[in-house]
């Protein structure tokens, strides 16, 4: 790749615009397309590749957004008052993250791949057993 095509290739310009709403349609269980799934890993590590300073800024950015969805998650959940309606909100709403957990980290292995190689990492280094993404 062409330094001046690297340039261009940058967190600030690809996150907003196409890794978070690609992220949010899969935290919601929308659809997301063979196209759209297979252009969020080459975007992630283009971004990981090129953007030196990107592994904080994604994993930052991966804990804002997973905080706000559950944060919306708890909003739902909170509005149902009797015992067994909350029960069912809450069942409801946890299978759907859940569900996500086995999918969402895999287009943020090259993330993963960085922060292991960063030596003066500020975020916790996973164990063998976790990665970044479930971590967050």
């Amino acid at each position: 790749m062409l330094q001046s095509d690297a340039s261009h290739i940058r967190f600030e310009s690809w996150w907003p615009a196409f890794v978070k709403p690609i992220l949010l349609k899969l935290l919601k269980q929308d659809d997301v397309s063979h196209a759209q799934w297979f252009e969020l890993f080459t975007t992630v590590h283009k971004i990981c590749s090129w953007d030196d300073e990107s592994h904080h800024k994604i994993h930052q950015a991966l804990h804002d957004d997973i905080k706000s969805f559950v944060d919306e998650a708890e909003s739902r959940v909170s509005v149902h008052l009797d015992d067994s309606s909350l029960l069912r909100a809450y069942k409801n709403e946890w299978e759907t993250f859940f569900a996500q957990c086995d999918y969402l980290p895999k287009p943020f292995y090259s993330l993963e791949n960085v922060m292991k190689k960063s030596t003066n990492s500020a975020v916790k280094q996973p164990t063998s057993q976790e990665n970044y993404v479930k971590s967050v």
